[in-house]
């Protein structure tokens, strides 16, 4: 288990990453924000499912996807799996074109599914329900590490 501390730290580093002007990926950190408050102090494997019933348009879960891809991948200046091992958690973070289990029907079918799990694509993981209203709610400014500064 990883204390609040520590929990509050990896939320920092999420909200201060900048690669991109894209404002998608403010909705990104929120998505990942919200994986590692399901994931009960990170021990519990969870993931979210973006899709048009969901309220998305392609676009957007496109961007998402490609978002939320770019800031796992060592290539770039966030490097979420690295920092995740530092905190010797055994999640890590893992994105995929498709729904657990389920690759897009067609090119019609947009869909992207991001894990915190111990095991990437992992169809175990529990599937979370998140609406957009929930997630617009999510203060990035506050992720706890300070709570004196965050009020």
């Amino acid at each position: 288990m990883h204390t609040p501390k520590q929990i509050a730290a990896l939320k920092y580093l999420i909200a201060a990453a900048r690669f991109t002007r894209d404002p998608r990926l403010e909705l990104v950190k929120k998505i990942f924000w919200y994986l590692i408050d399901q994931s009960r102090g990170l021990s519990h494997d969870v993931c979210i499912i973006l899709k048009e019933e969901e309220g998305y348009i392609p676009e957007t879960i496109e961007a998402i996807g490609n978002l939320a891809t770019s800031m796992n991948r060592s290539g770039y200046n966030v490097h979420l799996n690295e920092i995740m091992t530092a905190m010797n958690s055994e999640l890590r973070f893992s994105v995929l074109s498709g729904c657990v289990g389920n690759p897009p029907a067609s090119e019609n079918d947009t869909s992207y599914t991001i894990w915190l799990s111990k095991q990437a694509y992992f169809k175990n993981a529990e599937i979370l329900r998140v609406d957009r209203a929930t997630l617009q709610g999510i203060d990035l400014g506050k992720p706890g590490l300070y709570p004196a500064m965050e009020q």
